[in-house]
């Protein structure tokens, strides 16, 4: 197994994956709520924190909350470590495409919410 060795004066790349990691994982989250805003009436006037902005303020509220919750977390479990870039890229692609479809007007429909 080969050891990566890091001069005293490099930094871990921990933080800015776990950075990464945590945006990722808000959008996905973003868009699972936005659907169910969308899908359940009662979870969405729940949502409007903001009478002017509606449901979207709560959507972004719990969006933010958990990008700064996972960034604390896994900045934590991270701070001195390398962890490897690719599988993180990969996941966070992935989480990125979970967060745009659930955003995504058409994607409501398949569950029958009318315009």
């Amino acid at each position: 197994m080969e050891t990566i060795t890091r001069n005293s004066s490099e930094k871990p790349n921990g933080p800015a994956v776990a950075a990464i990691l945590a945006a990722a994982l808000a959008f996905a989250l973003l868009g699972v709520v936005t659907t169910l805003a969308e899908v359940f009436g009662g979870f969405g006037a729940w949502l409007a924190f903001s009478g002017r902005v509606g449901m979207l303020s709560g959507e972004t509220t719990i969006a933010i909350a958990a990008y700064f919750v996972s960034w604390l977390g896994l900045g934590l479990l991270w701070r001195r470590s390398d962890p490897p870039l690719l599988p993180v890229a990969v996941v966070s692609a992935v989480l990125i495409a979970v967060g745009l479809l659930g955003t995504f007007p058409p994607f409501f429909r398949l569950f029958g919410v009318a315009e």
